[in-house]
């Protein structure tokens, strides 16, 4: 069907669409504002193909939680699959991974903390302290509320893959309340605040991570279940498109 084929048969058009002489079926005028829309042809060249970086677990181009109470081992794990992420592990929790840089955003913890808990866990899957490709940015340099601070971040992992030739297929907020995340809200501003991130991700086509804490829970409490559940917390806002949630009990670390 033609284009004035198709406006035509659209007699429901308001009055006020036409500007000035403009018809309908003559296209759009050169100063109308669109939405961008994909024609069924750009459809067909799209590659919908998953591509992973922990199988099952990281997909590229997505943004993820990694959720749990203090003491739950949060920042070692996603340190653990940084290292194998960037120093071609074979695989990480048993699951296939693919390889390239990573990018640790340390919120929290000092980047002396951050190094030495690197270096433990090379040592201990690899036997030497050295490692590779994982580049650290300390405490204070990095929030998610600066002015700017998503041509920053696009501009940091732009300078990694002009100098590495590769740009990180991980990216880690560790944490995200320290980094400057809304979280007297439960979570509900999440997807206002930081909906920025996952068009960042796909860009990249890398995955970018948000370790979180989930409230200690206490006796007095209020909303306890609320505040106190990874489900009850952040992720109500259904932002995020999986979350790794850490439960530790009698000194054993449940993923």
């Amino acid at each position: 069907m033609s284009q004035r084929n198709r406006m035509e048969k659209r007699s429901d058009l308001p009055v006020n669409v036409r500007r000035g002489t403009w018809e309908p079926w003559q296209g759009l005028p050169p100063k109308l504002n669109t939405l961008r829309y994909y024609t069924p042809e750009e459809q067909a060249k799209i590659d919908t193909s998953v591509q992973w970086v922990v199988d099952g677990l990281m997909r590229k181009g997505s943004v993820i939680s990694v959720c749990g109470m203090p003491g739950s081992y949060k920042s070692f794990l996603v340190l653990d699959a940084a290292l194998a992420i960037a120093n071609r592990g074979k695989d990480f929790l048993g699951r296939p991974i693919s390889h390239g840089p990573v990018l640790f955003i340390s919120a929290d913890d000092g980047i002396e903390t951050v190094v030495d808990r690197l270096k433990m866990i090379s040592i201990f899957r690899t036997g030497q302290a050295y490692y590779d490709e994982v580049y650290v940015i300390d405490r204070g340099a990095f929030s998610l509320t600066k002015d700017g601070i998503q041509d920053l971040l696009h501009d940091t992992l732009y300078s990694l893959w002009s100098e590495f030739s590769e740009p990180p297929a991980l990216v880690v907020i560790d944490t995200a309340a320290m980094a400057g995340m809304r979280t007297e809200d439960f979570g509900h501003s999440v997807p206002e605040d930081l909906g920025w991130l996952k068009p960042m991700a796909t860009t990249w086509n890398c995955c970018i991570a948000l370790v979180d804490h989930v409230a200690k829970p206490t006796k007095d409490s209020i909303n306890f279940d609320v505040r106190s559940r990874g489900w009850g917390s952040m992720m109500k806002a259904g932002f995020f498109e999986a979350v790794w949630s850490l439960e530790r009990r009698c000194g054993v670390v449940k993923l």
